[in-house]
């Protein structure tokens, strides 16, 4: 496992309203992801990303989400809000990509990749490509591919189907994301075993309103997913009954 790169293990994104960060933080989180898209049901302007980054706990990162965004626009909302890290969500080019790490820096970037038939292609070519520049990313998202949308969709990824990462990608930290519920995420990360995991629509009770108790089950299962598994059970009873 890959952890030298990215300082989070657990992130809810889509996060809308200021007045539930405290809550949010107090959940065990250890990122806040806040989407600037235009076209996103749970996106925010520059002035409530604001307030978002003051509510947080000074432990807490926030991510900010974007979908073909200009660069300039991203490297001022870094500066602005400030963002301790930027995911690019959209179809950003690999020129996209250098560019805003000339700014920011490599080490800053999330770079998702929306995987067709649960198959590691897309993640691949880029880790292929970041490797070889040595502008490796804070981390890649996986999430599933929808037609005409850009994350937070619900739809889970296969887990059995897509397999263990290999090559390049075992350089860069891997954050799940697709479907993740309370109820899944243990399993996925025992599956998977990604360096940080990510949730939206299932942990909320409507579109951008997250529910602190889905929050706090959802950081307790995936933690218990990274931990150990626990010893067999010793019986207690003799080995025989004579």
């Amino acid at each position: 496992m890959n952890t030298g790169l990215i300082p989070f293990r657990v992130k809810v994104c889509g996060v809308t309203a200021p007045d539930q960060v405290a809550k949010i933080c107090a959940t065990g989180i250890d990122a806040i992801g806040v989407n600037f898209s235009s076209t996103s049901s749970r996106g925010i302007g520059a002035a409530i990303a604001r307030k978002i980054q003051e509510a947080k706990t000074p432990t807490v990162k926030l991510v900010g989400v974007f979908v073909n965004e200009k660069v300039e626009r991203i490297s001022e909302l870094v500066n602005e809000t400030p963002l301790d890290y930027v995911q690019l969500h959209g179809d950003e080019s690999w020129d996209n990509y250098t560019q805003l790490c000339e700014r920011i820096g490599a080490h800053r970037i999330i770079r998702a990749c929306r995987l067709k038939q649960s198959r590691w292609d897309v993640a691949l070519q880029f880790a292929q490509q970041a490797t070889a520049s040595g502008l490796l990313p804070a981390g890649i998202l996986i999430d599933s591919q929808v037609s005409k949308q850009y994350g937070g969709t619900g739809k889970r990824l296969d887990w059995s189907k897509l397999g263990t990462k290999s090559g390049p990608l075992e350089r860069i930290p891997i954050i799940l994301a697709g479907g993740l519920t309370p109820d899944n995420v243990s399993q996925a990360i025992r599956l998977m075993n990604p360096e940080a995991v990510d949730v939206a629509g299932g942990v909320e009770t409507n579109i951008g309103m997250k529910s602190f108790d889905e929050c706090r089950r959802f950081t307790e299962q995936a933690r218990w997913g990274w931990s150990p598994p626990p010893p067999p059970q010793t019986s207690h009873f003799p080995a025989t009954f004579n």
